[in-house]
């Protein structure tokens, strides 16, 4: 299933997209491979070689292709705090689960790796793989560093303590509207 833009409403949002690939799908393990990662068929034997009941769910570590010393510091982070330690995967991280729960998939249009990840956690606890896939720092380019990290924080940080207006989560994170705007429509 071909995902295209959030940006154009009537194309299906990346859940709607996966939840169709996942119900095609004839095998029962499901690796979902976004097209910002490099993952080799080491990953994949690495993922193969783990004992069944540890293949219910999961997801790799990564680390970026380029940045320096922040995106070093934001990917080491990101794998020992939300990664291992909170077993908070993304879309990035290479998702790994059986079929059978791709029926959790969501398909709101923004977070949903993220609802996702929460959902599966309700099934039982993950398997991460410490072997890093490479994640391409385009949109951290585009966006600039700082900005992009800061912005991906703030989204979780309020998403994780209770703020569930996902459109304007949505909006802050494509840049519609800025962090001052952000604050005012938490407020109203």
């Amino acid at each position: 299933v071909i995902y295209l833009s959030v940006k154009d409403p009537l194309k299906k949002s990346v859940g709607t997209a996966l939840s169709e690939a996942c119900q095609a799908a004839k095998a029962n393990l499901i690796v979902i491979l976004p097209i910002d990662i490099l993952i080799t068929s080491f990953h994949i034997e690495k993922l193969l070689k783990l004992p069944a009941g540890e293949r219910t769910w999961g997801c790799f570590t990564k680390s970026y292709d380029s940045g320096g010393a922040i995106m070093k510091i934001y990917a080491y982070l990101q794998n020992q705090f939300l990664t291992i330690y909170l077993q908070q995967g993304v879309w990035t991280n290479v998702f790994f689960f059986s079929k059978e729960l791709s029926t959790r998939i969501p398909t709101d249009g923004f977070l949903e790796d993220v609802l996702f990840c929460d959902r599966l956690k309700q099934v039982s606890a993950g398997f991460i793989i410490d072997t890093k896939v490479v994640v391409s720092t385009r949109k951290y380019v585009k966006d600039g560093h700082s900005r992009r990290i800061a912005s991906n924080g703030i989204i979780i940080l309020l998403y994780r303590c209770g703020y569930k207006n996902i459109s304007v989560l949505k909006d802050f994170y494509v840049g519609r509207i800025g962090f001052i705007k952000l604050i005012k429509q938490m407020v109203h």
